[in-house]
This record gives C-alpha cells, sequence and structure tokens, in this order.
C-alpha cells in the first residue's frame, strides 16, 4: 500500500509542478501566484488548527451486563509554549512546496522580464 502512495504523491507533485511551470511561463504574471498563494494558505489554516487544538479527550470502555461503562478517562491539555512551537514546525514543514512554487514563478518571470527587455533594446536599436 505504501508504495502506491508514494506513486500517487509522487505524481501529483509533479502535476503541480507542472502546472507552476505553465502558470508561471503566462503573460499575466498573478497566475503563477495562485498555487503559491493557496498552498500558502492551506499551511496557515493548518497551523491555526494545530493551535486552537488544546486537548485530547482518550476514554477506555469496557461492556458490562450489556451496557457500556467507562473505565478510565484521560484528558491531556497542551501547553501554550509547546503547541505554539509544533504550530510554527507545522508552518515551515507545508511551506515548503511554496517556496518551492515561488522559486520556480520567480526563476521564470525572471527569464521573461529578461527577454522583454533585449526585444525593448532591439527595437530602440532599430530605431
Amino acid at each position: 500500500m505504501t508504495p502506491i502512495i508514494l506513486i500517487v504523491g509522487l505524481i501529483l507533485l509533479g502535476g503541480i509542478i507542472y502546472l507552476q511551470i505553465i502558470l508561471s511561463k503566462k503573460e499575466n504574471k498573478r497566475l503563477g501566484l495562485i498555487l503559491p498563494i493557496i498552498t500558502f494558505s492551506l499551511a496557515l489554516i493548518l497551523a491555526f488548527i494545530s493551535v486552537f487544538s488544546y486537548s485530547a479527550n482518550t476514554s477506555f470502555s469496557d461492556v458490562k451486563d450489556g451496557e457500556i461503562v467507562i473505565v478510565e478517562e484521560i484528558v491531556t491539555e497542551k501547553d501554550n509554549n509547546s503547541s505554539l512551537f509544533a504550530a510554527l514546525e507545522l508552518f515551515i514543514y507545508y511551506n515548503i512546496l511554496t517556496i518551492i512554487l515561488l522559486m520556480i514563478y520567480f526563476i521564470y518571470r525572471n527569464s521573461i522580464n529578461k527577454k522583454k527587455a533585449l526585444e525593448m533594446m532591439t527595437v530602440l536599436d532599430l530605431e
């Protein structure tokens, strides 16, 4: 099962990178920022979810005489420092894809800007 998930994940990642390259090559420069904004937003949402999930309830139950009886209930609460550190760690981890997409965007936008500058120079030289 794990190799299938790995292969599907790699294909999905390749598709996202290919789509980012296509969008970054477009004349409209805002199109190349769509995927980085989406991945940044998802990372932000996941970080907020991890900060605000304060406690986890775990209960152990047993069946006696046809009725469910709770034997033990454990309530654990995160302290604020560790939850903020975990949220920051998740935020950085989930933004790796955002950084990769932004690098692709800036590389292709830089090459487009260089081509436009060369075209402008040739037009000015012809005059």
